[in-house]
């Protein structure tokens, strides 16, 4: 497979470069610098600028598939470069009949149960260029569910499936349902959906928001939780140091400061 890539350069782009390669995919990188990629019978180097038209072309040129590695060369000032890049590589890879785009993305553009995306609920100001970055990119992408009926044929049987990106309802889960994908990661706009709908049935009935969810049930036990919490899956030296050190400094700092960044409560309940 030929595979154009785009941020070979940087970190992450590095370490895929290198898993590419080592399967034996011949690679076709875009970079400024040529000379800071190693040579390899399987990389072609395109020189140039993500933001260059002509060059973007270029590498995309042949390819089967396309993946991104670009991120934001200073998070710290707004700039818009990085969003600029991936609507080009979007645009030239729509221009060469290429369907399959890797991008990589911030869990921030996820969709929150509160509505909206993550990046929209406390993000500390340190990330507030990238995700406005992110963002930007997520309206770029279009996603749609026949990426992953067409790809239905290549999965082994006996692999857990799960589509990630277009469900918008009930049709859509179906559909999926009906073509044999076993899990499903809920969009963005089927989560709305369901908060509207929530919201509503909330202001009809006049109570508080957790009384409505807890109502149903006849004994509810709620503990504040300061996040994160400790592990109980990892162990070694890596789940000590988690444990103690990273668990135990965040949970030392006041709880004003905390819980911006993700207090929360634990609801034991018993019906």
């Amino acid at each position: 497979m030929v595979i154009a890539l785009f941020g070979a350069t940087g970190r992450a782009g590095r370490l895929v470069l290198e898993r590419l390669l080592a399967r034996g995919d011949h690679v076709r990188a875009l970079a400024r610098d040529p000379g800071k990629l190693v040579p390899h019978p399987g990389l072609a180097v395109v020189e140039g600028d993500a933001r260059d038209v002509p060059a973007v072309r270029r590498a995309v040129d042949g390819a089967d598939a396309i993946v991104c590695c670009l991120g934001m060369q200073d998070i710290a000032v707004p700039a818009t470069d990085f969003s600029e890049s991936v609507r080009g590589i979007v645009e030239a890879a729509r221009a060469a009949g290429i369907r399959r785009v890797v991008a990589i993305a911030s869990a921030g553009v996820l969709a929150d149960a509160r509505g909206g995306l993550r990046n929209q609920h406390g993000l500390p100001a340190a990330f507030a260029n990238i995700a406005a970055e992110h963002t930007r990119n997520l309206r770029t992408f279009e996603v749609t569910l026949d990426t992953t009926l067409g790809l239905l044929p290549r999965v082994p049987a006996d692999r857990l499936l799960v589509t990630e990106s277009g469900i918008a309802g009930r049709a859509d889960v179906q559909r999926m349902r009906a073509a044999g994908v076993h899990a499903f990661l809920v969009g963005e706009a089927a989560m709305e959906q369901r908060i509207t709908r929530a919201k509503a049935k909330v202001a009809e009935a006049g109570v508080p928001p957790d009384r409505a969810v807890l109502g149903g049930f006849s004994q509810v036990r709620l503990v504040p939780e300061r996040f994160p919490v400790k592990s109980r899956l990892h162990g070694g030296w890596k789940g000590t140091l988690y444990n103690t050190f990273f668990v135990g400094t965040f949970n030392a700092l006041p709880r004003p400061l905390v819980r911006r960044f993700g207090w929360h409560l634990l609801a034991f309940c018993t019906r």
